[in-house]
């Protein structure tokens, strides 16, 4: 049966919602339909959403550099300071780190609100292009974990050698930066050992221990870095929520008394009181609707809220 103008849009606009739908649970059969939208209707190729978000879904199935790719296209569509911050995140992970750190300082230029987590990567590549002298890289996370767990023994001969050499292998290998960091505060480096369990965390966002490490570590300093407290709360708690709060709660008790546990404490507390009101977990579902020529009419969403990050790795 022929399929009219009208039929071929409204199929493709039935691809990208089913997509959209997807792109969550399943981000390989989201991909598909995103692809099969595009090959009903090639105009999708030239729209930015539609490059953001397969830009999205590769990102979720561990493609960084289409993503990278899919989000330069998004940008080169139509300038977007929300997608200058993912294309920035994806160049990390694909390895570009130089290129990662200049778009990533270019989108905290911008005069609007921006979210702790992106100012925290920025500060993550910057250590990675300074300490490792590393502008990109091959990573091989495999080989890198291996020589990380040797180094992570404490009877490892040179452990923070071995540790460098995995991290040549690969920047962003979580167990390697958690490794160093407490080799770091084992020689009493803990601003380094801040540095190497806040690197871990955002290469694991599920790792609650590395992220409570880098907080008890920020704010037990001489004088304590209230911004870098405050982004890694703000970021663990988007991840981890309530875990976090009480994982922090339980290793206070377990410190040494000079430690400042009432003002840490206090500190964790107000400012997780205020993530609790203005910020959501909740990923919005967008729906476009169309008329029988294809233009959209109304994009609906479920969103209650502002999303802190939509990059999660």
């Amino acid at each position: 049966m022929h399929r009219g103008a009208g039929g071929s849009i409204a199929l493709a606009c039935g691809h990208y919602n089913l997509g959209c739908f997807l792109k969550e649970s399943n981000p390989r059969s989201a991909l598909y339909h995103y692809r099969k939208a595009a090959k009903v209707d090639p105009s999708y190729l030239h729209r930015n959403y539609y490059q953001k978000e397969i830009g999205g879904v590769h990102f979720a199935i561990g493609n960084f550099g289409a993503a990278a790719r899919s989000y330069k296209l998004s940008l080169d569509l139509k300038k977007d300071d929300k997608v200058l911050p993912l294309y920035a995140d994806s160049l990390m992970f694909a390895g570009r780190y130089s290129q990662s750190l200049k778009s990533f300082v270019e989108y905290m230029r911008v005069q609007h609100p921006r979210h702790a987590i992106w100012a925290l990567k920025a500060m993550a590549l910057n250590v990675i292009t300074k300490s490792l002298n590393l502008s990109r890289q091959t990573r091989h996370p495999e080989n890198a974990i291996k020589l990380a767990e040797i180094g992570g023994k404490s009877d490892a001969k040179n452990p923070l050698d071995r540790l460098h050499l995995a991290l040549k292998m690969d920047a962003l290998c979580g167990l390697a930066w958690f490794n160093r960091g407490v080799h770091m505060e084992e020689i009493g480096e803990h601003q380094e050992a801040c540095y190497s369990f806040a690197i871990c965390a955002l290469c694991q966002p599920g790792y609650v221990e590395a992220w409570v490490n880098a907080f008890i570590l920020a704010s037990s300093a001489d004088s304590m870095d209230i911004w870098l407290c405050q982004a890694i709360i703000e970021s663990a708690y988007f991840y981890n929520g309530e875990k976090f709060v009480a994982a922090v709660h339980d290793d206070v008790e377990k410190r040494v008394p000079k430690f400042p546990k009432d003002e840490a404490l206090n500190f964790l507390d107000l400012a997780v009181t205020i993530l609790r009101d203005s910020t959501t977990k909740e990923r919005p579902l967008e729906l476009r609707l169309i008329n029988d020529e294809g233009a959209v009419l109304q994009a609906l969403s479920s969103s209650k809220g502002p999303k802190l990050n939509e990059n999660v790795p």
